[in-house]
């Protein structure tokens, strides 16, 4: 049985279910979900997933369709749910439909497709090994791939960014780390370089001020300022930054923490020349040394980003990830 979920007080009887163990409900009204399906079966849920059609990103001047939130027990329930949500957006004037995305790609989407040996570092998304064969068989084609890529040797330096100090002295260019006491205004800058950085990303979307700071202050308490690098013109306009943060999941498995993750390099448009994108990781990556740490992630690159050109020279590919479409 289908059940196109209108209030999330439906799931709360099946909220300890395994289906539901690792998904905060809350989720379906955070993230402005158009439509929850569960499918039951004996009144026990096998397979979940949310659809958006509205404030999705765009192919060619038309929205697409997303499906996200998505578990399932076996590839059968998978290409059911998967059939029923793509025939609910056609019924919503949609053509194409990409997933997994959570609506848009400032939340979590793609599956993990080549796992490597690696284990999940904080903040990753993952998914069962099964998953991009559920989705295949329900007719969708990868469209996008992704990386992350791990360097084991942090004294190894980019020597561009000698180049790249000299460039940004004559632009009057400086860079700092983010002020805890600030954090609020310093994340207020992230959010503006972010918005003008990605706006040429494949399926960009605007974002809203609200729901970056709801993203970000959960993690406050695991950011060291010294990894968050913030580059500020002459006027303290923010023109860049690098976000990273220590792989706290390391502990969590009884291990040292020796392994900072660079999460999010954005760089303004007009400042792409002068070499900041390579400079702000390379000094992440000083400093990471400098406190012991050993090992650098360049975390969810889209292959055809100039972050991923960046790290290709210091660091190799760990995981890969795909994102999926399907004409409809």
């Amino acid at each position: 049985m289908l059940i196109e979920v209108k209030d999330i007080k439906q799931l709360l009887e099946f909220k300890d279910e395994p289906i539901y163990k690792d998904f905060n409900i809350s989720n379906i009204n955070d993230h402005e979900v158009n439509k929850h399906l569960l499918l039951l079966n004996d009144n026990k849920p096998i397979a979940r997933a949310s659809i958006w059609w509205e404030k999705t990103p765009k192919i060619e001047d038309k929205h697409v369709g997303t499906i996200g939130h998505f578990s399932a027990n076996d590839k059968e329930s998978a290409k059911f749910l998967l059939d029923k949500a793509c025939e609910i957006l056609k019924n919503h004037d949609i053509a194409t439909v990409i997933g997994p995305m959570n609506g848009n790609t400032w939340r979590t989407y793609r599956f993990i497709t080549n796992r490597g040996d690696q284990p999940i570092f904080f903040l990753e998304p993952n998914n069962p090994d099964d998953y991009p064969a559920y989705f295949l068989e329900a007719g969708f084609i990868p469209i996008e791939e992704y990386e992350s890529a791990i360097n084991y040797d942090l004294t190894e330096k980019d020597m561009r960014s000698v180049s790249s100090e000299e460039r940004l002295k004559a632009e009057k260019i400086t860079i700092r780390k983010l002020n805890r006491d600030e954090f609020e205004q310093d994340l207020n800058k992230i959010y503006e370089v972010s918005i003008a950085s990605f706006k040429d990303n494949v399926l960009y979307t605007p974002m809203i001020k609200e729901e970056f700071f709801q993203q970000y202050m959960p993690i406050k308490e695991f950011i060291i300022p010294e990894f968050v690098l913030i580059a500020e013109d002459e006027s303290k306009r923010p023109v860049g930054f690098m976000f990273a943060l220590p792989d706290i999941n390391q502990s969590a498995g009884g291990q040292e923490i020796d392994t900072v993750i660079l999460k999010t390099l954005a760089v303004l448009p007009e400042k792409r020349s002068i070499g900041l994108g390579s400079l702000l990781i390379n000094k992440v990556r000083e400093t990471a040394l400098e406190m012991n740490y050993k090992k650098s992630v360049c975390a969810l690159m889209h292959k055809a980003n100039n972050s991923r050109k960046i790290a290709a020279h210091f660091a190799n590919t760990i995981r890969t990830y795909t994102l999926y479409s399907r004409e409809i």
